[in-house]
């Protein structure tokens, strides 16, 4: 198992990285055609739809919202934000019939951006997260990321780049 955990975690590395340098296309690669992606407000939501989220998007809303990113007039992104990921605590949870595999990791997103006014704003997102991923040669590819954010409940500016 630890050369999967290695190959993982290279993986996953990789996606922050992405995300970091603002290569959004890259990053979309890296999900399933019918992939998902959410944050449920509640930490013991079971299903999606069936409970608030932060987000939950699927792939073509991804999409969307990496178009909207790219807008001059995209209030959210001037002056463009600047984000340090850190990924650890990774553990593969098991790996099921159809050969995808269950991961949970631990996600620290560190953000900051000038307003207009050039006043800084700070943000610090801090939860675990769930992939499944799917085998794809020597890679893989996303098919269901889920944040729990350990302080999902309160009121807080959630980011326009993807966590």
């Amino acid at each position: 198992m630890s050369g999967l955990k290695s190959r993982i975690e290279d993986f996953l590395t990789h996606e922050a990285a992405l995300l970091d340098d603002k290569r959004f296309d890259e990053w979309l690669e890296l999900y399933d055609e019918d992939a998902h992606y959410w944050a449920p407000v509640l930490p013991d939501a079971a299903e999606r739809g069936e409970c608030m989220a932060h987000f939950d998007e699927e792939r073509s809303f991804m999409e969307a919202r990496i178009q909207r990113l790219r807008l001059p007039n995209a209030y959210s992104e001037h002056p463009p934000s600047r984000t340090c990921r850190l990924i650890s605590n990774i553990q593969v949870m098991g790996e099921d019939e159809d050969g995808s595999v269950q991961v949970r990791a631990n996600l620290v997103v560190h953000e900051f951006r000038l307003r207009v006014t050039g006043e800084p704003t700070r943000a610090l997102y801090a939860g675990a997260v769930r992939y499944t991923l799917r085998p794809q040669g020597d890679a893989f590819r996303i098919h269901a990321k889920r944040i729990d954010l350990i302080d999902s409940e309160g009121a807080f500016y959630l980011s326009s780049i993807p966590l």
